[in-house]
């Protein structure tokens, strides 16, 4: 992902990012208690972090690869 400022072609802006935390977060919380809060919150804090990590570092390898050949 290109920092916020740069005008590389694929980046995305701060806002967008914040946005699609926020709003997967309070989706995620919303499934949790929907479905009776049966998981620990430590299990759905550990879930929640590896996807959105995972996702990150996805979208970082691909970037790189994408505009740094690596």
């Amino acid at each position: 992902m290109a920092p916020a400022g740069k005008n590389a072609k694929d980046a995305m802006p701060r806002e967008f990012i914040v946005q699609y935390l926020v709003e997967v977060y309070i989706t995620m919380m919303n499934w949790w208690l929907d479905d009776g809060a049966k998981l620990a919150p430590q299990q759905i804090n550990l879930m929640f972090q590896h996807l959105t990590t995972e996702g990150i570092a996805n979208h970082l390898r691909w970037f790189r690869r994408r505009h740094c050949g690596t």
